[in-house]
């Protein structure tokens, strides 16, 4: 598996929006295992009006097809590269 970040630029989204949003991304779970994607988390950075959702997935067309089918707003899929031991045990 590899890892990807999704990028989601909430302008004008409060915390409260922000936490409801990863709960129905976390909600979504059981179908986005069926394509092999796995949501492993989520950064909000207020003052940038960004948040950063850590998907793990055979694919950035596989994170960014879940995410699309799901309507989870987002900018753009990367890959991303895991560094610091412990972040995902």
């Amino acid at each position: 598996m590899h890892l990807f970040v999704v990028e989601r630029y909430l302008v004008g989204w409060s915390s409260a929006d922000v936490r409801r949003l990863v709960d129905r991304t976390a909600a979504y779970a059981t179908a986005m295992a069926v394509d092999g994607v796995r949501h492993l988390g989520s950064v909000f950075i207020p003052g940038d009006e960004t948040c950063l959702c850590l998907f793990t997935g055979p694919s950035s067309d596989a994170v960014r097809a879940v995410n699309e089918r799901h309507e989870l707003p987002f900018g753009r899929v990367v890959d991303g590269e895991l560094t610091g031991a412990g972040l995902l045990s």
